[in-house]
């Protein structure tokens, strides 16, 4: 799995005094909660179309969707959909933000696929499509966020399968698993794989290096990400980490977020995909309702 890139969808950095840093988060977490996001909900559902699939899906609750947000990711799409079909994912939707190549093409011929659109700007609106999307065909079921360039690994994944890890996460009274992710690189010049399909990527790119990703405490503000993860509980031991740097950040100077929320329980209780890697726990007394429709 890769870090995110962009930077507007990093974590901000936050001032180095922990009281101010968890002050400032929470203050500009509940002004975009109550001003910014009615507004920003409203005109994403006036721009929503559904372009293909399914509109409804009647799933038993032990089923899996994939919910990922896609533009032009028909270079991805074989071994995305073969990959996590193979683990045992039951539907996909594909939260399109204006794809033009064979994208949308490809995935009308998918049974098992439905392909929302909304041409807003996805830097902006991205969390409330995914969060959507998820409520809309996740309700009440496990729903696993996946980026076209993500591929979900876990240890026992071959014994086990999806179904096994979710048993266990079932058994414990899980409602996310958190994942850290791993960029991986070539050993060879970037402009000499640069035409390679992305098969030859998946056997190629077979090199990584954490000599510069910086672990912070799940719960530090100085991740930026304080408002929303300090709604969730975490287990006891061994307590997470929240990672960040990586490859890109020695390299190019990013501070990418490369620990992620991939596997939430879509239940009453949940906002999911409040940020592009973070799911969090409903503030007490307030409510989602039935699960959205178009």
């Amino acid at each position: 799995m890769t870090g995110t890139t962009d930077p507007s969808r990093t974590a901000a950095p936050v001032p180095s005094d922990p009281m101010t840093g968890r002050m400032l988060s929470r203050l500009a977490g509940w002004f975009d909660s109550k001003i910014g996001l009615p507004f920003d909900r409203l005109r994403f559902r006036i721009s929503l179309r559904h372009l293909s699939g399914p509109r409804k899906i009647d799933l038993p609750p032990e089923a899996v969707t994939v919910v990922a947000l896609v533009r032009d990711g028909a270079y991805y799409l074989d071994v995305f959909l073969a990959h996590y079909r193979a683990l045992g994912v039951s539907h996909f939707v594909f939260c399109d933000t204006g794809s033009t190549d064979g994208t949308l093409a490809q995935l009308a011929q998918e049974s098992d696929v439905s392909v929302l659109q909304s041409r807003l700007p996805w830097g902006r609106f991205e969390n409330i499509f995914r969060g959507y999307a998820a409520r809309r065909f996740s309700a009440d079921r496990w729903c696993l966020f996946a980026d076209m360039d993500e591929i979900l690994d876990f240890e026992g994944q071959a014994q086990l399968g999806l179904s096994g890890l979710l048993r266990y996460l079932n058994r414990h009274g899980y409602s996310a698993m958190m994942a850290q992710m791993l960029e991986m690189f070539p050993q060879a010049p970037l402009r000499s794989v640069a035409q390679q399909s992305y098969p030859e990527v998946q056997r190629s790119f077979c090199h990584y290096d954490i000599s510069a990703v910086r672990a912070l405490p799940y719960h530090d503000p100085a991740t930026g990400l304080g408002f929303f993860l300090s709604r969730n509980q975490i287990p006891d031991a061994p307590p997470p980490k929240m990672q960040f740097g990586g490859i890109r950040g020695a390299v190019f100077g990013e501070r990418c977020c490369l620990s992620k929320h991939p596997l939430v329980f879509i239940g009453a209780d949940i906002d999911p995909a409040v940020h592009p890697h973070v799911s969090a726990q409903r503030p007490r007394g307030r409510h989602n309702g039935s699960a959205e429709t178009l």
